[in-house]
């Protein structure tokens, strides 16, 4: 952390809101990235909360979560942190840093994997299309599409899980016993041990992604795409060490108490993984399907040429960019999770 970044404050907001009265004291909050500022700015709007969001840094161009949690020891009541959950959420108080992020009330988080999972919710995805196109076709029924791949990698993502957390408590043994054996040994002597004791992961986040990952996507051929996946899936389960049923029915119960369910897990998959590949190659594939028809419809109700190539400038420059439309949509605001965000917002103005 530099000089700068450690007189970046709570109490240095708070001095800079007394000097700056006239302009209104604002809520200083510090986010992972350029791209969680505006999410962030809205969720404290719901809670009528004026705040100024910075991406990680204001004295760098570093980015990512490890960088705003240096941050924490200075947070406060005019300064706090909000975070992408990851597995944090899910971990508990395990570790030192998901303690940190599950008890501060000074840091707040998405409680799902990240700001993606919330724009990839199965509900609002049909909202986006219309806003887009212009055109309200129940072509595609979005919350079966989740509903299925949830329940298709539901016992793949609690293995992913299960051997996560493991190697996080691996991890942190091997860095103890690091630490001890630096007092004791040679460097040669601890090169050695480093090697012969090298922690190893069972299945990353990655090797998980990459199992449940589509190809391709035909509207008409979507389940045959997870039939796809899911001898992907039955094959890497087959690799992976079994999970004892009972340590497997405890973590599922575990997760359950936090909202975990074989029907929304892909809420807490990978963000960037399911809203690009899982939920993008969807609705891009639908949006295109519908705009086709659209047009297709103009062309066989035009009477002239003419006729027929102005109501088709008029289409399309009526219509909005899906990209930016899914960028922006806040159609999650209503979210169970969003709400226990505000919760912890509210809590956080209590104090």
């Amino acid at each position: 952390m530099t000089d700068l970044e450690k007189q970046i404050s709570s109490a240095y907001f708070e001095a800079e809101n007394s000097l700056n009265k006239r302009k209104g004291e604002r809520l200083q909050v510090f986010v992972e990235d350029e791209e969680d500022v505006p999410f962030w700015k809205d969720i404290f709007l719901l809670c009528n909360v004026q705040t100024r969001v910075y991406p990680a840094s204001k004295t760098s161009l570093k980015r990512g979560k490890e960088i705003v949690l240096r941050l924490a020891p200075q947070v406060g009541k005019n300064m706090v942190l909000a975070v992408d959950s990851d597995y944090d959420y899910l971990l508990g108080n395990t570790f030192t840093k998901s303690e940190l992020i599950n008890t501060n009330p000074y840091i707040f988080q998405t409680y799902v994997y990240s700001i993606e999972n919330f724009k990839s919710l199965a509900e609002i995805q049909h909202q986006i299309v219309v806003e887009s196109a212009l055109v309200d076709s129940d072509e595609f029924d979005y919350e079966k599409y989740v509903k299925t791949y949830s329940e298709l990698i539901y016992e793949l993502f609690l293995y992913s899980f299960f051997y996560h957390r493991e190697n996080l408590q691996n991890a942190e043994a091997h860095k103890l016993a690091y630490e001890k054996n630096e007092k004791i040994l040679s460097t040669a002597e601890l090169k050695q041990w480093q090697t012969k004791n090298k922690v190893t992961p069972t299945f990353t986040i990655e090797e998980f992604c990459k199992e449940v990952e589509l190809n391709k996507f035909e509207i008409s051929k979507w389940e045959e795409h997870f039939e796809k996946i899911s001898k992907k899936i039955d094959k890497k389960l087959k690799a992976l060490p079994i999970i004892e049923e009972k340590k497997l029915e405890k973590l599922k119960q575990e997760l359950e108490a936090k909202g975990v369910k074989s029907t929304n897990v892909y809420l807490f998959a990978k963000g960037h993984k399911i809203y690009d590949n899982i939920m993008g190659l969807c609705i891009k594939e639908v949006h295109k399907v519908v705009k086709q028809e659209e047009i297709q419809k103009i062309k066989t109700k035009a009477k002239t040429p003419k006729e027929g190539a102005d109501q088709m400038n008029k289409y399309k420059n009526q219509t909005r960019d899906l990209d930016t439309i899914r960028q922006t949509h806040k159609g999650y605001h209503t979210h169970f999770f969003i709400e226990k965000i505000k919760k912890d917002i509210q809590i956080f103005l209590s104090l």
